[in-house]
């Protein structure tokens, strides 16, 4: 017997909009040339500034605001917003003042979210996903981050880092 196939969360959104390309990219390992998508590429940046901040236990660490720009460096993109509809492909912003505003606006809100205690940050997880007893497929992931707010005493699986998702 074959070993079910491993279906991860990031695959999801691609294999929803097209499958084929779901198939070329995650099936047969082949993919596009060029940069990354802004979006994608601003993601990761931010996500990872978070990552950064958060740390381990009640500690955090530098501003992610700072994290954000020191992981930008001379990088200069442009992302596509808008105040009406994300669809208006008229609207354009500095995709690094963007991130910094964000950041600190972030950070403007929450503080150093002092009740919150950071258990593991990037946690993989696997499960099967079974069909009349039998695994047909593995479903892995990664939670960005793993936290017990001691306000309630509750464990929180983060999967974008931010409280507002949690």
């Amino acid at each position: 017997m074959t070993s079910p196939p491993i279906v991860r969360t990031s695959e999801r959104k691609q294999f929803r909009n097209c499958p084929t390309a779901w198939w070329w990219t995650y099936r047969e390992g082949l993919l596009g040339k060029g940069r990354p998508a802004d979006a994608l590429w601003f993601g990761t940046g931010i996500h990872m500034a978070l990552a950064e901040w958060y740390g381990e236990g009640f500690e955090r660490g530098q501003h992610p605001a700072d994290t954000w720009e020191a992981w930008l460096g001379d990088e200069v993109r442009t992302i596509k917003a808008s105040r009406e509809s994300w669809y208006d492909e008229n609207f354009y912003v500095d995709a690094g003042k963007l991130g910094t505003a964000m950041l600190e606006a972030y950070i403007d809100y929450w503080g150093a979210d002092d009740g919150l205690e950071t258990l593991a940050i990037e946690q993989p997880f696997q499960i099967d996903v079974q069909e009349n007893d039998q695994a047909i497929a593995v479903y892995a992931g990664t939670f960005d981050g793993v936290v017990r707010d001691h306000s309630d005493g509750l464990l929180y699986l983060w999967e974008q880092i931010g409280r507002a998702s949690c």
